[in-house]
């Protein structure tokens, strides 16, 4: 059966140009998601074409190079610089214009610590159930839209919402968890340099015993405590906001139950 017509099939009261209208809104949305969002300064930026940005990127020493991003990844802020939103999974063409056997293919993460290695700037790590989130709020939004309140395919997006909520109240615990862990990584950091023999000690004891890099540095903890704060900021505000969402939509649905009894009562008087 053609794709079409099983739309036209379908128990909810749209038509398919709606539907096809809303694919394509989808695949927009999913072509523009994103797990992280790192700020860049202008003096990063080499030059702009039509189809995106060829920004500067150094690999080590003497290895500097550029690297293509498309423009639907990139938004100018009004102060001159930029923010890039980029996938774990993208891959990225580093390209040496003296030394072409120095390119190399990088992902979206290394991309990611090179950006933000250079301007200092925390980049903002996006946790995957927004996306999911995002994604049933908007099914069932679509029904809503078009008076459909009931129904077992409702039903089943609504189980699946509940489902998603739990994870995300699950990952806010988690990184509560980090967070703690990395607060007192950072007090540790901070007492290894004190002028206290027995502090700086117990410090580096307290430590080893986190099995914690030696070579780590204060201020790569305190990118990551930022990061992980952002994070966490943005994943309860979504939270919040869908909690505040299903609240409104089950008002709508008792609201249309009420309505639907009183007709039916007016009806057999």
């Amino acid at each position: 059966m053609k794709h079409k017509e099983r739309l036209k099939e379908n128990t909810v009261n749209v038509t398919v140009d709606e539907v096809l209208e809303r694919y394509d809104e989808k695949i927009d949305i999913v072509r523009q998601d994103f797990d992280y969002q790192v700020t860049i300064e202008n003096w990063q930026v080499d030059h702009k074409t039509e189809k995106g940005y060829y920004l500067n990127v150094d690999f080590g020493v003497a290895n500097h190079g550029q690297i293509f991003i498309g423009a639907y990844k990139i938004d100018q802020l009004e102060n001159g610089d930029y923010q890039v939103y980029l996938k774990k999974k993208d891959f990225f063409h580093f390209m040496n214009q003296k030394d072409s056997t120095r390119s190399r293919y990088i992902d979206g993460e290394t991309l990611v610590r090179q950006l933000s290695l250079y301007n200092g700037t925390t980049p903002l790590r996006k946790e995957p159930i927004i996306s999911t989130i995002n994604e049933i709020v908007d099914a069932i939004n679509f029904f809503a839209e078009h008076g459909v309140t009931e129904g077992s395919q409702l039903k089943h997006m609504e189980a699946n919402l509940y489902d998603a909520l739990d994870e995300a109240q699950i990952k806010l615990d988690k990184i509560d968890e980090k967070i703690l862990e990395l607060t007192q990584v950072a007090k540790y950091l901070i007492a290894k340099t004190s002028d206290d023999p027995d502090e700086v000690h117990e410090a580096k004891t307290a430590l080893d015993n986190m099995n914690v890099n030696s070579a780590l540095k204060y201020r790569d903890i305190q990118q990551e405590l930022s990061s992980e704060k952002l994070g966490r900021k943005i994943l309860k505000n979504k939270l919040d906001q869908t909690i505040s969402e299903i609240n409104q939509f089950n008002e709508i649905k008792a609201k249309n139950s009420e309505e639907i009894k009183e007709k039916y009562e007016r009806k057999n008087i």
